[in-house]
């Protein structure tokens, strides 16, 4: 009960990580409603950390955010600030594997003057809104 009514928030890949090496994985899939909050490269005090190490624990948050199949709501806010101009487009594909939530957006934090994000694919399951210095853009990527 407890994890089919709440709404559990992460601002870091690791949480998701060690939550699903804590909880029985049926609990871990009668989990509803996630927000997760990330930036790249992660930044707790300062300095850039490793891209490499965070990257990889990134996938890993989204591969078991794909294999929780009760999920129903997702909401994704991506800081990629430290990471260059071109890289946004690049964090967003791990989530396209991700299909099963009814609601699912993806806010993209992006400096002014950053390139925005564009896909040829415009099928990706979630709602992708940019916000940047100029204000902020909303649709699908491939619409934008």
């Amino acid at each position: 009960m407890i994890y089919n009514r709440n709404i559990f928030t992460f601002d870091h890949a690791d949480s998701i990580i060690g939550l699903s090496k804590t909880l029985l994985p049926n609990r871990l899939d009668s989990i509803r409603s996630i927000r997760f909050t990330y930036h790249f490269p992660y930044n707790p005090y300062g300095y850039v950390g490793d891209l490499y190490v965070d990257w990889r624990r990134y996938c890993s948050a989204c591969e078991i955010l794909t294999g929780m199949s009760h999920l129903e709501e997702l909401i994704i806010h991506l800081h990629p600030e430290n990471l260059g101009p071109n890289a946004a487009a690049f964090i967003v594909r791990p989530l396209v594997e991700i299909k099963q939530p009814k609601l699912f957006i993806v806010h993209m934090f992006v400096p002014e003057g950053y390139a925005e994000p564009r896909f040829d694919d415009s099928e990706l399951p979630f709602k992708l809104i940019i916000h940047n210095g100029d204000g902020c853009r909303q649709g699908r990527i491939g619409e934008i």
